[in-house]
């Protein structure tokens, strides 16, 4: 080979082993100035996918940067500044998605703990629902606290319901519910199910929420007419994970649930006298 088509096909090679993390670029720009055309977890492919992606192009490309260089320090008449272009997009381009690797692992880091805060749960309750107008009714009032701070109320069918019980008793439940924010189901506010041990008394989780001011508005206008209908509702006590206790660890009281003495130390609770039934 010639060294006019070895320049050449080496050019042609960065090239080609540049386009992964080309694209990986490109997604990840569309993903950043354009979010609303996306789902929440097509977002997330695209980055996890730099990483691959990344590493496909520094095997192809990497090499032949390297040889590109060499040859153009050894033959510097066939190997013009025109010709060493190539080399210096390639360097650029690594550096570019370098930077935007370190962006996102420091935005994910910071943007990680404000995440897992406005999931914790702040307040959780059992209603009693034994009844399917009962738990269409409930759902009713959950959309109706919703819609003032333009959220939405998604539940599992009956069809959805029955095929999770089939694949397991565990699975068995009446509802299955979640409030949404965002038309894209960006964060869940609150969530509504009951169990295989405690099927007819649905549980319902309230979150902190991105925006907490919000979360209350909704939690303070759901329990409103909760309490109101459903009168029967009892508080759950939450752990300090953010966890609700197993329902066969709880002993009900007239106000609300504990988390049994003798099942504390699972939650590493300092076991207290139980209280009066």
């Amino acid at each position: 080979m010639t060294p006019v088509a070895s320049r050449n096909v080496a050019n042609i090679l960065i090239f080609v082993g540049l386009l992964p993390i080309l694209l990986w670029l490109f997604l990840l720009a569309l993903s950043l100035l354009h979010p609303e055309g996306l789902l929440p977890w097509v977002s997330a492919g695209i980055i996890m996918f730099g990483v691959p992606l990344g590493m496909l192009s520094v095997f192809i490309a990497l090499p032949m940067m390297l040889l590109a260089r060499n040859r153009a320090a050894t033959n510097p008449t066939v190997w013009t500044r025109l010709h060493r272009l190539p080399f210096f997009f390639g360097t650029a381009t690594f550096v570019v998605a370098v930077i935007a690797g370190i962006w996102l692992v420091s935005n994910n880091l910071r943007g990680g703990a404000a995440r897992q805060e406005s999931m914790k749960t702040v307040a959780a309750f059992e209603v009693p629902l034994p009844s399917e107008a009962d738990r269409d009714q409930f759902l009713s009032v959950l959309r109706a606290a919703a819609e003032p701070d333009g959220m939405h109320v998604d539940a599992e069918s009956d069809a959805d319901l029955e095929s999770g019980a089939k694949a397991s008793p565990h699975f068995i439940m009446t509802m299955n519910a979640a409030v949404w924010r965002g038309s894209n189901d960006h964060e869940a506010v609150a969530s509504a199910m009951d169990q295989f041990d405690h099927l007819g008394q649905v549980w319902l989780m309230f979150s902190r929420g991105e925006d907490p001011a919000m979360a209350t508005r909704f939690r303070e206008r759901a329990m409103h007419d909760i309490m109101l209908q459903w009168p029967g509702t009892l508080s759950l006590p939450i752990m300090p994970t953010g966890a609700i206790p197993l329902h066969r660890d709880l002993i009900r009281t007239p106000t609300g649930y504990v988390v049994n003495p003798s099942e504390a130390h699972k939650y590493d609770l300092v076991a207290t006298k139980t209280p009066p039934h």
